[in-house]
């Protein structure tokens, strides 16, 4: 776990354990411990979740993927990360207005699943750009260093 993931994390969250391997099980269990302590070599906290595993399902030091259920929102809306910009302290996506039209929306961050972001400030059904992002980005720096002059 990431050391700025650990606000987000209470007793008793939903940890939901995948093995890998040729049979993959899938386990739910609870956040039991929390650790006050960053590992000084790997920059992770460790946390321990306990599992009923009395039908052996899960085998001594199995490799797998645990997932922590931090909040549930049906209405979030995520983007690929890839889509979202940074300039300073504030987050863009650009909206398609048409085929040779954009417009920037400020956007405010949350939380991240692989390779989605979640997002405030765009709505459900507009079509924001992923590829071709960062040249928009360029694009309207370069116009308002141009404005300034």
């Amino acid at each position: 776990m990431n050391p700025e993931d650990v606000p987000d994390l209470r007793l008793g969250q939903t940890v939901v354990f995948r093995t890998e391997g040729a049979r993959p099980e899938t386990i739910a269990s609870r956040l039991s411990h929390i650790s006050p302590e960053v590992d000084e070599k790997t920059r992770r906290v460790r946390v321990h979740s306990e599992a009923d595993n009395r039908d052996g399902r899960l085998r001594p030091n199995a490799f797998g993927t645990a997932r922590i259920l931090i909040r549930e929102h049906s209405g979030a809306l995520v983007v690929p990360s890839e889509a979202v910009q940074s300039e300073g302290s504030i987050h863009l996506v650009f909206v398609r207005l048409s085929e040779t039209s954009f417009h920037a929306h400020e956007v405010r961050p949350g939380l991240r699943e692989g390779d989605l972001l979640e997002v405030t400030g765009v709505r459900a059904g507009e079509e924001v750009v992923t590829t071709g992002s960062f040249m928009l980005k360029s694009e309207l720096v370069k116009e308002r260093i141009a404005g300034d002059e």
